[in-house]
């Protein structure tokens, strides 16, 4: 991923700036709405209504051509600003030229704009730095497994950042002289799915192909991976499984001892602060223009900071 610094203040003083105190209008223009994504509206809706501003939600399914036209629908119902979670990263420059075809400013938010060095300064992007997040989940992996043993990686859709991204980390880490032991023998989408990480999964053992531990890009493939194997009655203690984003149903795998490691991306946050960002840029004040949510290793040994019980 390009080197930004997390914090890059640009000015943007917007012609149509909201004066203090108004109702700010937000459309959220959302890619795609699965668990964890459901957690980053609810971190919007919430920070909005204790703000008295207005949330109109829209969901693209996966179509980026729907999520195009629901953007130019928002656009054009007046919103004072956007907030669009893109997805794929290719489809960012688009949404750049339409929001400032209509001077309206835009958070992009979870997912990286293709363009996001390039972004007017109307245009800001909250997220977190995807190099952390598959590094801290593959050196767990390797520290459980002692630094050896065979490994099956469960990808997001590449052409989304955080996949190629999280992808990248893992090939990294067991590339390094730590993780030398570690063999990478299978490598395959399952497009951030539940239903697909199981069937890849199940492709997997049906093939005879034995493995010590799957690492996935996000936790809904690597709970796929659990039902696959607890399927074909393979005990917990005889393979690693990771995931990343740490959500409730993954948190409860962990706490059932099937899910070893995960990575907290924080949704709630994620939301809660691309409408910081939206109401400042509403109000024209000066803002930054790459914003970072930080990751963090969440394990057994440390569950309970992250799932009070």
């Amino acid at each position: 991923m390009p080197s930004l610094p997390a914090l890059l203040l640009l000015p943007f003083l917007a012609l149509g700036a909201l004066p203090a105190g108004a109702q700010v209008s937000i459309g959220l223009a959302m890619g795609n709405i699965d668990t964890f994504q459901a957690r980053l509206v609810e971190g919007v809706e919430t920070a909005a209504a204790e703000a008295g501003a207005s949330v109109s939600v829209s969901n693209a399914e996966l179509s980026s051509e729907t999520l195009l036209e629901q953007v130019g629908r928002q656009l054009d119902s007046g919103i004072d600003v956007l907030i669009v979670v893109l997805t794929d990263s290719d489809t960012g420059p688009r949404v750049t030229e339409l929001a400032q075809a209509r001077g309206t400013p835009v958070v992009f938010a979870n997912s990286e704009p293709a363009n996001l060095r390039d972004l007017p300064s109307s245009q800001v992007y909250v997220g977190s730095d995807e190099r952390v997040s598959g590094t801290l989940q593959a050196q767990e992996v390797c520290r459980l497994l002692g630094g050896k043993g065979r490994v099956g990686l469960m990808t997001g859709e590449l052409t989304h950042p955080a996949a190629r991204q999280r992808t990248v980390d893992v090939h990294e880490v067991v590339a390094g002289a730590d993780c030398a032991g570690l063999e990478l023998v299978e490598q395959q989408s399952a497009l951030w799915s539940r239903d697909y990480g199981a069937e890849v999964m199940r492709e997997w053992l049906a093939a005879g192909i034995t493995l010590d531990a799957v690492i996935a890009n996000n936790d809904e493939m690597a709970l796929g991976a659990i039902l696959a194997l607890q399927e074909a009655q393979v005990h917990p203690d005889d393979i690693v499984v990771a995931g990343v984003d740490a959500t409730a149903p993954a948190l409860e795998a962990m706490r059932a001892g099937t899910l070893d490691v995960t990575v907290l991306q924080n949704a709630l946050v994620l939301g809660t602060t691309s409408v910081a960002m939206a109401r400042r840029l509403a109000a024209g004040e000066e803002v930054e223009q790459v914003s970072y949510v930080p990751f963090e290793l969440v394990t057994p040994a440390n569950i309970d900071r992250y799932d009070p019980r």
